[in-house]
């Protein structure tokens, strides 16, 4: 009888345990969001930063369209390029992050 009863007890114990793991684990899928938003406009105003100064233009003189997904800047919003372009020219600009980034 004793035996039975420390069988059946470490059972509960195990399933409790696996149970409490299981429930444990889940990750707030509302947590990822809003940290890969937060990193989005952080790398979207280090991008307008960038444009600001290689082209000389004032922050006021850069946005970013995000319909078409493009990058206008100058004095008449003159130029145009997209995400991917500007994003390939900020991230081979080790001289700026250099001499203006300081992480």
């Amino acid at each position: 009888m004793k035996r039975k009863l420390l069988i059946y007890l470490g059972q509960v114990i195990f399933v409790y345990l696996m149970s409490s793991s299981l429930i444990g684990c889940s990750k707030n899928d509302d947590e990822k969001i809003e940290v890969s938003q937060v990193s989005i406009v952080a790398r979207e105003a280090k991008i307008e930063r960038f444009i600001s100064i290689m082209w000389g233009l004032d922050t006021s003189k850069v946005s970013f369209n995000s319909s078409t997904k493009e990058y206008v800047f100058g004095e008449n919003a003159e130029f145009k390029m997209t995400r991917a372009e500007m994003e390939n020219l900020y991230d081979n600009a080790n001289e700026y992050r250099t001499k203006y980034e300081t992480n």
